[in-house]
């Protein structure tokens, strides 16, 4: 019996040993950092990349979200409670230049957010931000 103990002990070392020691030999992108963005590598988890890409817009960071989207991060994700996309976000937070970027780069000018369906057209007009809602109407929002 104790050698039985033993065997399966020495075993699970082995085993768990040896699964850290692939983890290293892997590349980086199949281990994206879990801080996200260090020293400018946007390699980051789809969810983490979408999250990125909101908090970038809300700050109207205008590198960081070229950056993302260069990464191919997801314009349209919805986010948070009220499942807001990053043009929302932008628009709600006063970023005119943020949302600009976004719309220029292909976000979807008609997708509502989760909570109540208000489109980027009628929160624009809500908040009087007309420079946006001049954009929008030429992107075909409605």
């Amino acid at each position: 019996m104790k050698r039985t103990i033993h065997i399966t002990a020495f075993t699970a070392a082995l085993v768990l040993g040896c699964g850290s020691e692939s983890n290293e030999a892997s590349s980086p992108s199949d281990n994206p950092p879990a801080g996200g963005n260090q020293q400018g590598d946007v390699t980051q988890t789809p969810q983490a990349s979408s999250d990125a890409l909101h908090k970038a817009a809300e700050r109207g960071d205008l590198d960081e979200i070229k950056k993302l989207l260069a990464a191919n991060a997801d314009i349209n994700s919805q986010d948070g409670k009220d499942g807001e996309t990053p043009l929302l976000r932008a628009i709600t937070r006063s970023q005119t230049e943020a949302a600009k970027l976004l719309i220029e780069s292909g976000a979807d000018v008609n997708l509502g957010r989760k909570r109540d369906g208000q489109t980027p057209l009628e929160m624009a007009e809500s908040r009087e931000r007309t420079e946006i809602v001049a954009l929008l109407k030429a992107k075909g929002a409605k």
